[in-house]
């Protein structure tokens, strides 16, 4: 574990996720794990930082609430780029999207589906990544569900993931955005 000292505790509790933003010990940058016990201002944090260098300059620790889109982005995209800074050279570039339709489980629209992609959109944009509007790309009908998704949901057979492959591959042949300025979103 690695301990750290924050000025405001409140609001932490023990199991909560959280990253930290660090300078000055590169290693540490971006390291994302639960905490493990709060005792006045140090809050110690399931993060292994055995070995690791540099001197402490400033640093923030983020709380994030894993029980929301937004949250569980957040804890993942830390634990990606912490991960490329320990065991690669710290450059990787993460590209997020929404579902392959606004619809799932034979709803017409469903929502909830259209307004989680909008959420992981506002992520990207918070994190400066880029995001693929992949429904918005398909522009898979009501109708045409579960041609393409034949559960309702997935795409289970080779036909229907080698449509979905060909998306992707010509999308990432044309080069994604690597600074979002604008973000369409489809409306259902």
């Amino acid at each position: 574990t690695t301990t750290f000292t924050v000025d405001n505790v409140t609001g932490l509790a023990v199991g909560d996720g959280c990253y930290v933003e660090v300078i000055g010990i590169d290693n540490l940058n971006y390291a994302a794990g639960r905490i493990q016990s709060i005792t006045s201002n140090d809050v110690e944090v399931a993060i292994d930082s055995t070995g690791y260098t540099g001197s402490f300059t400033s640093g923030t620790l983020k709380w994030v609430d894993r029980n929301t889109i937004n949250g569980a982005w957040d804890f993942l995209i830390a634990y990606i780029k912490n991960m490329s800074i320990v065991y690669g050279d710290g450059n990787i570039n993460i590209v997020l999207c929404n579902s392959p339709s606004n619809y799932t489980n034979n709803l017409d629209p469903d929502f909830p589906i259209w307004s989680a992609g909008k959420a992981i959109a506002g992520v990207a944009v918070n994190w400066n990544l880029s995001y693929y509007d992949v429904a918005h790309d398909l522009e898979i009908t009501y109708h045409d569900q579960l041609v393409y998704l034949e559960d309702g949901v997935h795409p289970t057979t080779v036909e229907s993931r080698t449509v979905f492959a060909n998306h992707w591959a010509k999308w990432a042949a044309g080069g994604a955005v690597p600074h979002l300025s604008l973000i369409h979103i489809s409306e259902p």
